[in-house]
């Protein structure tokens, strides 16, 4: 993660009024996140919009743990994919829906499990993933007109987003993984 002063790049984005979401460790230890607003002032300093009264404020101050995501407006890549998928007839959002699918379905002691994996700004799967998705889903999106192969430019999409992600020093998120299961009535 960055540290002050932040990279150009990290604070140059930050300047901007990009929507951004804020994650804290929860006393049980698991991640919780949450969309903010967010302001940099003229020394650096990062003020996040929350309520006083919001426990994640007594969670930062015991697990001082605290991500700040910001996604640059017009480079929005995960809604292009989301869209191709849904266009291309795949629930993109199936996994998280899995256990009330197989309750609806009547079974019974249903239970899930979500795995995700956290990919360094160096590591060079995370790129090379993120372009092979974007590869196999670029003809539904171009077709259904969600963006254009000159926006794509595939060729050079794996190196731009390690380029990005080293610039920031960012981490890259893959989807979930995502599990349930339920027994028979």
């Amino acid at each position: 993660m960055p540290k002050a002063p932040l990279p150009d790049g990290a604070a140059a984005l930050l300047r901007e009024p990009n929507p951004a979401v804020i994650a804290v460790v929860m006393p049980s230890g698991h991640p919780m996140s949450v969309a903010t607003w967010y302001l940099v002032e003229d020394d650096g300093t990062i003020l996040v919009n929350m309520d006083a009264e919001r426990a994640r404020l007594t969670w930062m101050k015991e697990h001082p743990h605290v991500s700040l995501t910001a996604l640059k407006d017009g480079e929005w890549y995960t809604h292009v994919v989301m869209g191709a998928f849904r266009a291309a007839g795949a629930d993109p959002t199936i996994g998280s829906r899995l256990q009330s699918i197989l309750a609806a379905a009547g079974a019974e002691e249903v239970g899930g499990l979500a795995i995700a994996q956290y990919l360094s700004s160096d590591d060079p799967v995370g790129p090379a993933m993120l372009a092979a998705v974007v590869r196999s889903l670029a003809p539904v999106m171009v077709a259904h007109g969600l963006t254009t192969e000159a926006e794509l430019d595939l060729d050079t999409l794996a190196a731009r987003t390690a380029d990005t992600l080293r610039s920031l020093d960012a981490v890259l998120v893959p989807p979930l993984l995502s599990g349930a299961w339920g027994g028979r009535p």
